[in-house]
């Protein structure tokens, strides 16, 4: 458990618990050091260290967790610092500094639709009037009060029903009979989130949007048009602050569409656009870039920048669980340098996680894989039976829209199987298919891009 925590540190973080443990006595901060130093050493080589027994050993681990939480929560910062400082400076009897700065983040709250915040700066600022029985600011403020909690009201409301959504969509077991209620439904959430004029619930209905039709319909068109409003939604928000997480998801999914489709565009004019915030939002998000990135640059073939990507995705400390995505990216990465070996142990640990329907992409990605590795080998009569499953498990899985899909990918490597020359694929919707088809080495005539998707 320390080690999860140690490994999680930031660099300003781990500076800090440093100099504790260089400043500070006592077996506690030494306790750390050990295990910052050590961190592949087990309960009985630290007892042993320091000839202790494990009542005292889990007693420092104790102690040692609430440390780190300590340190962390130094370099916290939230909404609430300045609304705390401007309370602190009227305490402390600097009303002039005090009205002077609550003036300022008055303005930055409404600007940044900060609503909650501002609030409690009301409330700060009523109790201040109140002292001073200063009725004609009271009555100024009650009615910025009952303004700002209608408008906090229904933001509250579309917000948290946005969330609801997103967690619908996102579990995965929609059926198909469903698709068209939920997305009236979201449409009509989508307006009032846009009426409230609040960046956060209109990109999180975008956001479902956008799996719907990237993940479930697999509309292209669909989801042209999200993509579209999405870039809409950047530029309309751009200057608010409240949407620099939100700004950057948002990047994330426009650079993941080019990446899983064949869109016409490159994928890395917005990786580009995304790699600044590595860093700034958690290990989440910068898993994700990194992923992309790997994904995009296994598609190209691009051994260097694969490796780059796949040495920084793997120098995080990932949550177990994000497992599987490291297995899996493994296994593209064990693909790519051609050892089997590899491929099948990553393949085997990959297995071993939890099931999510993002798991379910990348499953039936490796089974692809699977089946060209055995092409590769000649092992046909394996590799036929390999496909059978992968086909049987796209049927058990997914949706129909992209089972339809899935069939290009089928015909792709059964006529590989045959040893023959596959039927002519008129429009390419994943890269994927792409892929598969310079990996079989099918030439332009059999596999060609057609009408491909045009974004602004």
């Amino acid at each position: 458990m320390i080690n999860e925590l140690i490994e999680a540190l930031t660099e300003q973080e781990r500076s800090t618990l440093i100099e504790r443990i260089n400043n500070a006595p006592g077996q506690l901060y030494k306790f750390i050091g050990l295990l910052m130093q050590n961190p592949d050493w087990s309960q009985k080589q630290v007892e042993k260290h320091f000839g202790i027994n494990s009542n005292t050993y889990f007693k420092n681990v104790s102690l040692a967790k609430d440390e780190i939480y300590e340190v962390i929560k130094m370099h916290i910062r939230n909404s609430y610092d300045d609304l705390i400082l401007s309370n602190v400076l009227y305490r402390r009897g600097l009303q002039v500094h005090c009205n002077k700065l609550r003036l300022r983040l008055e303005d930055e709250y409404i600007s940044n639709g900060w609503w909650n915040v501002l609030q409690e700066l009301y409330n700060m600022q009523m109790m201040v009037a109140y002292t001073r029985c200063d009725v004609k600011w009271l009555e100024e403020l009650k009615q910025k009060c009952f303004d700002n909690s209608d408008r906090l009201h229904r933001f509250t409301r579309v917000d948290r029903e946005v969330i609801v959504q997103m967690a619908l969509i996102e579990k995965g077991d929609m059926k198909e009979k469903h698709f068209a209620a939920y997305a009236k439904n979201l449409e009509s959430i989508l307006k009032e989130a846009e009426a409230v004029d609040h960046p956060i619930p209109v990109f999180n209905a975008l956001h479902c949007f956008f799996v719907l039709y990237t993940q479930y319909e697999v509309n292209i068109n669909k989801a042209q048009t999200v993509v579209e409003k999405m870039d809409n939604f950047l530029n309309r928000y751009d200057e608010q602050g409240v949407l620099v997480y939100a700004r950057n998801v948002a990047l994330l999914n426009l650079m993941g569409f080019h990446i899983d489709f064949a869109s016409g565009q490159s994928a890395e004019s917005h990786f580009k656009k995304v790699k600044n915030s590595l860093g700034k939002h958690g290990m989440l998000f910068d898993s994700q870039v990194w992923l992309n990135f790997c994904v995009y640059h296994f598609f190209e073939k691009n051994v260097k920048d694969f490796d780059f990507g796949y040495k920084r995705f793997a120098a995080l400390p990932l949550d177990t669980g994000l497992q599987y995505q490291a297995d899996y990216i493994a296994c593209l990465c064990a693909y790519l340098h051609n050892k089997r070996t590899d491929f099948y142990t990553h393949l085997n640990n990959f297995y071993r996680v939890e099931r999510t329907r993002a798991h379910l992409n990348y499953d039936l990605s490796l089974r692809y894989l699977e089946i060209m590795l055995l092409l590769k080998e000649d092992n046909l009569g394996l590799a036929s039976d390999k496909l059978e499953a992968a086909v049987k498990f796209t049927r058990r899985n997914f949706t129909s829209f992209r089972i339809e899909l899935e069939k290009k990918h089928w015909d792709l490597l059964k006529a590989a199987i045959k040893k023959a020359r596959p039927d002519k694929i008129e429009t390419i919707v994943y890269r994927f298919t792409e892929f598969i088809g310079t990996e079989l080495k099918y030439n332009g005539s059999q596999i060609k891009p057609g009408a491909k998707v045009v974004l602004k």
